[in-house]
């Protein structure tokens, strides 16, 4: 609408222009020379605009001489002279051209009447416009305004909803938790409840034990009092045989055969007493001067326990039983049933520095590669292969190598920090999980390989649930954190859900994919970075400033869930008091061994970082043969099939 107003604005004063040109035209050619029609013409122009002497429209159009000859005859008086042709010429033009100039004018007038008009209209829309612009960009401020304002809005419904999220999930972490302390309070309830069992049990076997004893010390009294008696007989014998020096009466044959006789005790007495104590004593009176060598021997005799309080009902009473009739000198000599053979020194030390351990993972998680390299850093070998290349050692056979997958568990022994690792590299594939079946009944832990892209996957599941099966302490490797996609909170974020493990970070990752930079180490509260391509050399530095807060907030979740299996970290914790890194790894260890926490490690095994890390963290927190429970089996030569229990023991069968 107002581009069309300010074209007709244009237009209008273009006509007007040239209508002035015009006239400035006429005015210039009459003050040159004055015409001899001009008050024919000025009486034509004043009639013309006269309402009593207007033509019609149509007269406008009639011949010019018709008009000429009517205007000479009305206003002018004849000429005295006839005009020329060429003045009759010039005349006639001359009218002609006043005519035109008088419609001109006429339209002129209206264009300029039409020109007022529509310059007030556009005078007026010129301020509506105005006016208009003015509210349009009040309105668009406005506009803005509320745009930034539901910016701002959306903004901040987007921080609460990442808030609500984290929330949620945080939420989630603390009720599975909770579960998880639930679980652990009803398992430990239940454990006090059958140490309370067994306390009563024991106190009641106490109980009764201390009857028995009781009793058992007053026929030991009783049994005394005897010996007592006979002993006074005796002397009383020896006093005789030594002052008349002469054969016994028959009487006193008969009480020497009493106090020779075997003293005749119940089947409960102890074996302080044996048959024949007396017939020895006899032997000393002859031999002696005087009862007191009698008496000596004989309490020394009844004085030495062969029942101790407490000892199971079915010891003592075998214990009484092979002690009734047997000589003193026996009872003398027979000493107590050895003790099982106790391992020595040096075999403890071996098993004590054993690890045992294998690698267990999905498909293409990067066993065999993690295996390749902790080969390679042990000095096993000297030259690293890969899967793909088919020069893996621990891919023995021909159709691992042409394929670049496990199908047969494969060991092999390396030694780190001192310590001898006995390591199996177990298939991932699904086909082949009976190997890892039978890897994991003989191993006493296992690092659990995963992949920073793919994260916990259908294999891992498995054997997880097999390790479990068969109690296996484990720890994690999240391996390629290298690739494209990686991310380890994710991956540990999966092991919480779907695993239901209590694990923690104790590293981080310095960058993912190809940002990754180096390590950080979250007890030790350091930053690793290698300086080969090798992988064989690496520096411990201090965290930069841009990783501190991270590595705070990292190492706070790792003390609670650390807190969460460890009593002792929990104290520290709940105490807000300083614990030592010899402290957090003792209990680190403790949660491993009794399967209650799972630190994480990172790294990525095929461009040679964090390998090592994982070496230390199988010595430091994996157990030994000698820190994992018995095997508990049967004897199959055996006819009642008891349960027999192996130790951890090189004598061992």
């Amino acid at each position: 609408m107002g581009s069309l107003l300010i074209v007709l604005a244009v237009c209008f004063l273009g006509m007007g222009v040239a209508l002035f040109l015009v006239f400035r035209e006429e005015d210039a050619v009459k003050s040159k020379s004055r015409s001899p029609l001009k008050d024919v013409l000025a009486s034509f122009t004043k009639e013309k605009k006269s309402p009593q002497a207007q033509p019609a429209e149509e007269e406008s159009t009639e011949e010019p001489e018709k008009k000429l000859s009517a205007l000479i005859e009305i206003h002018a008086d004849p000429p005295s002279e006839p005009l020329t042709p060429e003045e009759s010429k010039a005349l006639e033009e001359e009218i002609h051209v006043s005519l035109q100039l008088g419609e001109l004018q006429e339209k002129y007038t209206d264009l300029q009447k039409r020109f007022d008009e529509n310059q007030a209209k556009l005078e007026r829309h010129e301020k509506t416009l105005t006016a208009e612009i003015k509210k349009r960009k009040e309105f668009n401020q406005v506009k803005n305004q509320l745009e930034k304002e539901v910016r701002d809005t959306k903004d901040k419904f987007h921080e609460i909803e990442l808030k609500r999220d984290d929330a949620v999930r945080e939420m989630e972490s603390w009720k599975r938790r909770a579960d998880q302390l639930e679980e652990k309070v009803n398992k430990r309830q239940k454990e006090v409840l059958e140490k309370e069992n067994e306390v009563d049990k024991a106190r009641k076997e106490f109980q009764e034990e201390k009857k028995r004893s009781e009793m058992l010390m007053g026929q030991l009294n009783d049994k005394e009092a005897l010996i007592k008696e006979k002993d006074q007989q005796l002397g009383i014998l020896a006093q005789k045989l030594k002052e008349g020096g002469m054969a016994p009466s028959e009487e006193e044959a008969k009480t020497t055969e009493v106090a020779s006789a075997p003293a005749e005790a119940p089947a409960e007495a102890t074996a302080e007493a044996p048959a024949e104590a007396p017939a020895e004593a006899t032997k000393v009176v002859s031999a002696s001067d005087g009862a007191g060598p009698v008496r000596k021997q004989v309490m020394e005799e009844v004085e030495e326990p062969s029942v101790v309080i407490g000892a199971p009902v079915e010891e003592e009473a075998k214990a009484m039983e092979a002690s009734e009739g047997a000589p003193v000198e026996a009872s003398e000599e027979q000493a107590p049933a050895p003790a099982p053979a106790e391992m020595d020194a040096q075999e403890d030390a071996k098993l004590k520095d054993t690890r045992n351990i294998g690698i267990i993972a999905h498909i293409d998680a990067g066993k065999t590669t993690t295996t390749e390299r902790i080969l390679y850093y042990a000095g096993v070998i000297h030259k690293m292969g890969t899967v793909d290349q088919g020069n893996a050692i621990m891919d023995w056979m021909a159709q691992e190598q042409e394929r670049g997958i496990t199908i047969t568990s494969a060991n092999t022994t390396c030694f780190w920090n001192k310590k001898r690792i006995n390591i199996i590299d177990t298939p991932g594939h699904v086909d082949f999980t009976i190997e890892v079946e039978r890897s994991l009944k003989v191993l006493d832990g296992a690092v659990v390989v995963l992949c920073a892209t793919s994260g916990v996957q259908a294999q891992t599941e498995t054997v997880w649930r097999q390790a479990d099966r068969y109690h296996v302490p484990r720890i994690f490797f999240i391996n390629k954190i290298d690739r494209l996609g990686a991310d380890a909170e994710r991956v540990i974020g999966e092991i919480h859900d779907r695993l239901g493990a209590n694990a923690a970070a104790i590293q981080f990752a310095d960058g993912t994919e190809n940002d990754f930079k180096g390590i950080v180490d979250v007890i030790n509260r350091q930053y690793i970075v290698y300086t080969d391509e090798d992988g064989m050399e690496y520096e411990r530095k201090e965290i930069p400033e841009a990783l501190k807060e991270k590595t705070e907030q990292l190492h706070q979740v790792f003390l609670e869930r650390l807190a969460e299996a460890d009593e002792e970290v929990m104290h520290h914790v709940v105490e807000k008091t300083e614990i030592s890194v010899e402290q957090i790894q003792a209990a680190i260890r403790r949660g491993v061994c009794n399967h209650s926490f799972f630190p994480v490690l990172v790294g990525t095994a095929l461009h040679n970082r964090g390998v090592q890390m994982v070496l230390d963290a199988v010595v430091d927190y994996l157990p030994s043969p000698l820190d994992v429970p018995p095997i508990t089996g049967t004897d199959p030569k055996a006819d009642d099939e008891a349960a027999v229990k192996r130790q951890a023991s090189l004598a061992e069968p």
